[in-house]
């Protein structure tokens, strides 16, 4: 069975000219095999503070270990677009893995969150720590840039039975589908729910309870919702901010939208998300030129400077594979309209932007 997940673009309530379709999902099984609970692929996405988009799914790969049932395990999988969905900035081709292990473990029903940092984290059901790839365990997954990778945190302590004590509907014994997912500047909240409180009094053989993580708490013979609240330290894979210090909130220019193209002419997309703080400024723009096809990407900062509703941000720029310019950021974030304009190698090299027709600025 082939399945796809398409995405279009939505203006004023109108379907525009373009739709993608992003995810191609082949052979993509209600239930796993020899199991009874029903488990979808379930696609979601997620809006980045530069208005990049990110899908993750489950999908099948191949495994050559000689155990596994039919020969395929399950991991979470990433497309990304820097612009809007825009079609053809997809990496629709050489999608990104997003759980880290080697295993024929099942990772399944993932959900995904950016942060105001553009931090991403992605939690799913996670059977790692079983040899017989059946009980599960909760994982986030997080990264501050996905083409580099992703770190792997384990939440839960207790590996759960997705089956136990299940309720029923017409597809099979019913587990998961409902987790959920926040994150702000200082912490990530995942909620999803788990068996693990039957363990050792209800399900016996079965995974045990760690005495040294929930001792004291009482057992159960259902599933229960869990929350956990994640730090965005480095320590625990996240973009560094330490909240527990309490420091000062950073500035922050981000958007998206469309704007004039090269001089003025055509039309071009953008997405920028730049945050600055005493120890320095990080961040990302990329402009799209539909005119003439030009992709510029910001790839240093050296200054933002914030008068009123104007923000400028200088560094160096990128036009295609190009090599590194000077390029000046300039935002207005109006009432009304807002503005958005860059220039590399002083505007010889390249000059666009202007009033925004599409989308806007912040300044906060």
């Amino acid at each position: 069975m082939g399945l796809g997940t398409y995405i279009s673009d939505i203006v004023e309530g109108f379907t525009s000219v373009w739709d993608a379709m992003v995810v191609g999902l082949q052979g993509y099984d209600r239930q796993f095999p020899n199991q009874q609970f029903r488990n979808l692929s379930i696609p979601i996405m997620a809006v980045g503070p530069a208005s990049e988009l990110y899908v993750v799914y489950s999908a099948n790969q191949p495994t050559s270990d000689p155990d596994d049932e039919n020969g395929l395990q399950a991991d979470i999988m990433m497309v990304t677009s820097p612009l809007m969905g825009i079609a053809g900035t997809w990496n629709t081709v050489t999608p990104i893995k997003v759980n880290q292990d080697n295993t024929r473990a099942d990772q399944f029903q993932p959900y995904v969150v950016v942060n105001p940092d553009g931090q991403v984290d992605v939690a799913y059901f996670d059977r790692r720590h079983d040899p017989d790839n059946f009980y599960v365990d909760t994982y986030l997954s997080r990264s501050t840039n996905v083409t580099q990778g992703f770190t792997d945190i384990r939440l839960s302590h207790d590996m759960s039975s997705p089956e136990f004590n299940a309720p029923v509907s017409g597809s099979g014994l019913f587990f998961g589908d409902y987790q959920g997912l926040v994150s702000d500047a200082c912490f990530t909240y995942p909620f999803f729910q788990d068996a693990h409180l039957a363990n050792d009094e209800f399900i016996d053989p079965g995974p045990e309870r760690d005495p040294d993580f929930d001792d004291g708490y009482p057992s159960s013979p259902f599933q229960e919702a869990f929350s956990w609240r994640v730090p965005n330290t480095s320590e625990f894979g996240g973009s560094g901010v330490n909240c527990e210090t309490m420091p000062a909130q950073p500035l922050r220019v981000s958007g998206g939208g469309e704007v004039p193209g090269r001089n003025g002419t055509g039309v071009a997309s953008f997405g920028l998300n730049v945050r600055a703080d005493p120890n320095g400024a990080a961040g990302t723009m990329n402009v799209n030129d539909h005119g003439t096809g030009q992709h510029i990407k910001l790839v240093g900062i050296d200054s933002v400077n914030v008068t009123g509703n104007h923000a400028t941000i200088t560094g160096t720029c990128r036009i295609d594979n190009g090599p590194a310019q000077t390029c000046q950021i300039n935002v207005e974030d109006n009432a009304g309209v807002d503005m958005f304009q860059v220039q590399i190698g002083g505007g010889a090299s390249y000059s666009g932007g202007g009033t925004l027709t599409r989308g806007n600025v912040q300044i906060h």
